[in-house]
């Protein structure tokens, strides 16, 4: 029997809370990088100090203060601990990790071109060199491997402890961001960014820490879900269905939202006087 969820988008049987879920900490994602983009709003017009209209100088503020106050720090640790421990469950549900993985690998390797390019074009600092939708990619396949060698899940958390640890003691999340050089030096850094020795690139994720939470993630897959279905059936229904369904496109919204968010910024930006050149 469907859940009532999925009947309502036509879906294959899935596991809503976990939909649910992480549809609620993609959401806080698009958020929490509208306030980001209206942050650094001069960035976005050549104008803005000149023509300062008082209803984006207020937006200006609002997004600023939002962005810099540790009340977004610690949310911003939280929902991403969120999203990528639903992450590791949902590879004790899949039928082919190395599959998902290469997907996943594909979008990022999109998202890094064309951050990249929007760099080249605008100079935004928008590059993303080891984002979190790479970290999932790597850390999936990590997973594949594990599951693969060790049969025993308790190595699920000895890994996961390991990556955790080594991420703790680094440690990444106190170092200032990099720029990312060019030529070798470059990819030496890219490839320190990865495991979190460097911060480069905006939307950091690197594997130590987060790949030892996707991991334990995958631990608590196999915990409680075992026969891969839904703990809370009966509280499936309507209500759930928009953040539900947003939960089974997270990597879509990932992926397209930024240029959504900041062309709607553009537009008011523009209709209020602001110029981009």
């Amino acid at each position: 029997m469907k859940y009532r969820a999925d009947k309502l988008f036509n879906a294959k049987k899935r596991i809503w809370e976990l939909d649910f879920l992480r549809g609620f900490a993609i959401l806080l994602m698009v958020f929490d990088h509208f306030m980001y983009d209206l942050s650094i709003l001069p960035w976005f017009f050549t104008n803005f100090y000149s023509v300062m209209t008082e209803g984006m100088f207020n937006w200006w503020n609002i997004g600023y203060d939002f962005f810099t106050s540790g009340f977004r720090t610690v949310c911003h640790y939280i929902f991403a601990t969120l999203f990528l421990l639903i992450t590791g469950i949902s590879c004790t549900l899949t039928h082919s990790n190395v599959v998902r993985a290469t997907r996943l690998l594909i979008f990022a390797a999109i998202l890094t071109a064309a951050t990249a390019f929007a760099d080249t074009v605008a100079n935004l600092d928008a590059l993303i060199v080891f984002g979190i939708i790479h970290c999932m990619a790597v850390s999936v396949f990590v997973y594949a491997a594990i599951n693969r060698i060790f049969k025993d899940d308790v190595f699920l958390l000895a890994f996961g402890a390991a990556f955790i640890v080594a991420g703790i003691l680094i440690p990444w999340y106190n170092m200032n961001f990099v720029v990312l050089p060019g030529g070798a030096e470059g990819f030496v850094t890219a490839i320190k960014a990865c495991f979190g020795f460097v911060r480069a690139g905006s939307d950091h994720f690197p594997l130590f820490p987060c790949c030892g939470v996707v991991l334990w993630g995958a631990y608590i897959g196999k915990k409680f879900y075992p026969d891969k279905k839904s703990l809370l059936p009966a509280l499936d229904g309507q209500w759930n269905s928009f953040i539900s369904s947003v939960g089974r496109h997270t990597v879509w919204v990932y992926m397209l939202h930024q240029p959504v968010v900041a062309g709607i910024i553009l537009f008011f930006g523009l209709i209020n006087g602001l110029e981009v050149f």
